[in-house]
């Protein structure tokens, strides 16, 4: 690294420099941080196989504090760790004149839990577009955390979450929720869903999107007072039976988003309703669902509808088929997220194809790849609405213009080490 900034310092036209596999001491990435500083036409940053772990990050932080030019910065295959990633988020925030547009984290051994401190982070940063997180432990409480942010980012056009070993656990914080608890959920471009003997009361205590940390703390503290409390019977008082029109023909006899076992699924009834039903109460049949809320039942009766159990997923595609959002693709590949998980994902491409739909030139596509571990029909579904956006995408691309060739000369716009 000394060689390297004294031969290349007065390379002022530097524009790419990549290190992979390059082992690096302290002073190596002091040296490094000055070196790259001198540099303002720096744009691509790669960092790989460099053995850089949570102490060495907060030089990798500095260099993303100071540099004004740096577009694009790839740090996989390094143990970062979720605190080495919350250092480079924090030396970006600090950095008014931030230009980093794609960040790169593959296979950084980061768990779900940092993705709570990046919340403020991420749903704040106005640069970003890009940002790849495949091949870490993010689970279900990065997904939780992550579409928090995402809540609050207009920004961010493509998030990678492929192989993060990412489930469709139902069970959220000891209960089983059936119904997005958003007051504006978009998962569903039709909802039927069943209202209170009131009909004007609404629960609002997650507030936008789903998610709010206040209303996830109150039950994890009724959980910590009461631990005999059944949750699934509190989670009654709040929310009542509801099903989600999945868009499907009755003839084409998919299943119900759980695979079609309807004991695994904790029925929710009125709050006048004083009869306990178990999950074994009644059964989901292929292509429709019986609505516990006798109430209701003549209304809200639909052939053509499915249940389907809200789960960590389900705040995630709240937060990208909302209108204002402005990811367009996001990749699920290599997680389980099972049938469950693809209805949910098939009811955010739903809501955003609406919306494509009506806003033909001006709302942004949206494409959502997923792994085949689900039913056959759900993933045609899924796969046919990625095509339909790819179509779109295409038609809106057009002829792009050709840039204007530069003058030539003896320019190193890229240093390459590898070791």
């Amino acid at each position: 690294m000394y060689a390297l900034s004294t031969s290349f310092q007065n390379f002022k036209y530097l524009k790419t420099l990549c290190l992979w596999n390059v082992q690096m001491d302290k002073g190596a990435y002091i040296a490094m941080d000055k070196f790259l500083s001198r540099h303002k036409y720096l744009e691509v940053f790669q960092f790989l196989y460099c053995n850089c772990n949570v102490e060495n990050s907060i030089y990798l932080a500095s260099i993303l504090r100071n540099s004004e030019s740096l577009e694009d910065i790839s740090l996989d295959h390094n143990p970062l760790r979720g605190e080495g990633i919350v250092n480079l988020f924090l030396g970006i925030k600090e950095n008014s004149a931030s230009k980093v547009k794609k960040l790169s984290l593959r296979y950084c051994e980061a768990s779900g839990e940092f993705c709570e401190a990046i919340i403020p982070l991420l749903g704040g940063n106005k640069t970003i577009t890009e940002l790849d997180l495949c091949g870490n432990f993010i689970g279900q409480d990065g997904v939780m955390f992550l579409a928090t942010a995402l809540m609050n980012n207009n920004v961010l056009k493509v998030l990678n979450l492929s192989s993060n070993n990412i489930t469709d656990e139902q069970e959220l914080y000891g209960r089983t929720l059936l119904t997005p608890a958003a007051s504006k959920s978009n998962l569903s471009s039709s909802p039927s869903s069943a209202t209170n003997n009131n009909n004007n009361t609404q629960n609002s205590s997650f507030g936008a999107g789903g998610l709010v940390s206040a209303g996830l703390s109150n039950e994890v503290n009724l959980m910590n007072s009461n631990p005999s409390t059944d949750l699934t019977s509190q989670a009654n008082n709040n929310y009542n039976a509801s099903t989600v029109t999945n868009g499907m023909d009755a003839e084409n006899g998919s299943g119900s988003g759980n695979g079609g076992d309807a004991s695994s699924v904790h029925e929710s009834v009125n709050d006048n309703d004083n009869t306990s039903i178990n999950g074994s109460g009644s059964k989901s049949k292929q292509g429709s669902t019986v609505n516990l809320d006798e109430s209701n039942n003549s209304s809200n009766t639909n052939n053509n509808s499915i249940r389907i159990t809200t789960s960590t997923l389900t705040y995630l595609a709240d937060a990208v088929s909302r209108e204002e959002s402005a990811i367009t693709h996001l990749d699920l590949r290599g997680n389980s997220i099972g049938n469950n998980g693809g209805e949910i994902m098939l009811e955010a491409l739903k809501a955003r194809k609406a919306i494509v739909a009506a806003k033909k030139k001006t709302a942004p596509i949206f494409i959502c790849q997923v792994t085949e571990r689900m039913k056959s029909d759900i993933f045609s579904k899924i796969f046919d609405i990625n095509k339909y956006m790819q179509e779109m995408e295409k038609k809106r691309g057009g002829k792009k213009k050709k840039g204007k060739k530069g003058k030539k000369g003896k320019k190193v716009n890229i240093i390459f080490i590898y070791n």
